[in-house]
């Protein structure tokens, strides 16, 4: 059975509620389009008049805090294994404030898996520190500097075979070692780049 709301009830509903009413399959697709006009509208109207998506109001990068974390093995010319480098999002406060709504961000990865983040407002609207922190990763990877890269959820862990929790893999790349012995017998500048 397909759940309905009445327009009265999208209208009193919360940023998070909206959310999952927007992102729930067994919600009818107009009450679904009724939250993305009604969340639009609210974001709109609350945080851009309140200049909350400006510069100023974002949240510093934190190890705990921050919901994406970055993590890049960059080339060395001295180590074959590379050097680290972590980076984490800075987020605005409501979007952190999202994330601490687990049902929302557990309903949001079953429904949408990893996609979520890429289309956290809506079809290509990301979450503002993820996308901030994807295109520092591909500016980093143009510039032929990356051996692996990963991309995690700094807020959500699960529980890894060893006992361990770990933030949540989104997904990451790895320049395939293909790549080296082929550039070496070759003069091809192109790259071989496997998902992780």
């Amino acid at each position: 059975m397909q759940l309905k709301y009445t327009n009265r009830e999208v209208s009193e509903m919360s940023i998070s509620d909206l959310m999952k009413v927007i992102n729930n399959p067994s919600v009818v697709e107009i009450s679904r389009k009724n939250a993305r006009d009604s969340l639009d509208a609210l974001i709109k109207e609350h945080y851009i008049k309140q200049n909350a998506f400006s510069p100023i109001n974002t949240l510093s990068k934190c190890q705990k805090n921050s919901l994406i974390k970055l993590w890049v093995v960059f080339k060395n010319s001295k180590k074959t294994e590379g050097w680290v480098e972590r980076y984490y999002s800075i987020d605005y406060p409501h979007e952190r404030e999202l994330f601490k709504d687990q049902e929302l961000i557990e309903t949001r990865l079953k429904n949408e898996n990893i996609h979520f983040v890429k289309n956290f407002y809506g079809y290509n609207k990301p979450l503002t520190g993820y996308k901030k922190l994807y295109d520092l990763a591909m500016n980093y990877y143009r510039q032929g500097r990356v051996l692996h890269m990963k991309f995690y959820l700094n807020t959500v862990y699960e529980q890894q075979e060893n006992g361990e929790f770990m933030p949540k893999e989104l997904y990451g790349w790895s320049i395939d070692n293909s790549y080296k012995q082929y550039n070496q017998n070759n003069d091809s500048t192109g790259k071989i780049i496997t998902m992780i």
